[in-house]
């Protein structure tokens, strides 16, 4: 999944969001271009329930993300995965989910890492507002990277593609898109700037073509690396939170607020959008959105106190059905196949689909 959002137990907050809150005159932290020693730590073995999901990690901090780690073709072993959340949590699996261990030890005054992603095997990122970490090695060990430039705030949602970083300021902050190809060690703004400085959201396919959604309905485009953006707004109340192309034609946003149950869906490589019916009540809060191929998508919806439902498409997104529903409240969630599928928790547990007999 996923940009830079922070997801919380009580719901989803904008990492951009809560740095804009705090006050961008306070600079990030100075210590960020140190490494992150990290050490695994054994976790308590693991409670089994009933139902869709069995649980495969149970833990004091509420999770917050979870990405699954491109496999290497050539390898076929178990799968590996990372998952991050509140006080300086970052967990690793390298059996497909089944156990897992601690990289770091707790500290509860954070960070709290909300956003986890892995565009390949080399390449994971995780973002706090103060502190962006990269890894190199399937997510084993993690270092800070730099700040892009002295007068630097807080780092705003994030879009990795491929062995690039692109990195938004958090609204208000300045209206700049940074980029790196070098795991953090050297950020360089895009040439043209934002036509506006309240964007929260970024996602780029590749070099070249990139997107910025935020608040009422705005978002931009540009198609030649940022010297150039093309704004389009829709008329809406709708706060989007996300966007992805799964290919060259198909994408999707999503909205956290004034969402009216509804998701965002394009056909022609974003020149035009239509908004398609999740049948889920307004009030809802969608919270991750998967979509495994062009064709089958998922999203996970948190049902207010009332647990979490997961959503199904197998038509592009055209129309949706429940897949399952259950009583945990879900975070974030990362699929390899319709088979296999992992979950987060509000209340520090790491779940894993069943698969059907």
């Amino acid at each position: 999944m996923k940009t830079g959002w922070i997801r919380t137990a009580g719901g989803l907050f904008l990492a951009a969001g809560l740095a804009g809150l705090v006050s961008c005159k306070e600079k990030a932290r100075t210590d960020a271009a140190q490494e992150v020693v990290t050490e695994e730590t054994a976790v308590t073995e693991p409670e089994v329930e009933e139902g869709p999901l069995r649980t495969a990690y149970r833990g004091e901090n509420p999770l917050l993300d979870i990405a699954l780690v491109p496999p290497d073709p050539a390898d076929a072993g178990p799968l590996t995965l990372v998952a991050v959340g509140e006080s300086r949590t970052v967990l690793r699996s390298t059996d497909g989910g089944e156990t897992w261990s601690a990289l770091f030890p707790s500290e509860p005054e954070g960070p709290d890492y909300g956003v986890v992603q892995f565009p390949t095997a080399a390449d994971g990122w995780i973002l706090y507002r103060e502190q962006l970490l990269h890894s190199t090695d399937h997510g084993a060990s993690w270092t800070p990277a730099a700040l892009p430039e002295q007068r630097f705030y807080y780092f705003g949602a994030i879009s990795a593609a491929g062995s690039q970083c692109f990195m938004i300021q958090p609204p208000t902050c300045g209206a700049t898109v940074f980029r790196t190809d070098d795991g953090g060690a050297r950020w360089q703004a895009l040439e043209g700037g934002l036509p506006r400085n309240d964007y929260s959201g970024v996602y780029f396919r590749d070099a070249r073509r990139g997107w910025v959604v935020g608040a009422y309905g705005r978002f931009a485009f540009t198609e030649d690396g940022g010297a150039a953006w093309t704004e389009k707004d829709f008329p809406s109340d709708a706060g989007f939170a996300e966007l992805e192309m799964v290919t060259d034609e198909f994408g999707w946003m999503r909205a956290d607020r004034g969402h009216a149950g509804r998701l965002w869906i394009t056909r022609n490589g974003g020149a035009d959008w239509e908004t398609v019916e999740l049948g889920i009540r307004s009030y809802w809060s969608i919270m991750d959105v998967d979509f495994l191929d062009a064709k089958t998508g998922l999203v996970l919806v948190q049902q207010g106190m009332d647990g979490s439902l997961v959503l199904i498409s197998r038509d592009a997104g055209a129309t949706w059905m429940p897949l399952f529903e259950v009583e945990p409240i879900l975070t974030a969630m990362a699929f390899r196949d319709l088979e296999h599928g992992w979950f987060t928790g509000a209340k520090g547990r790491i779940y894993r689909t069943v698969p059907a007999p």
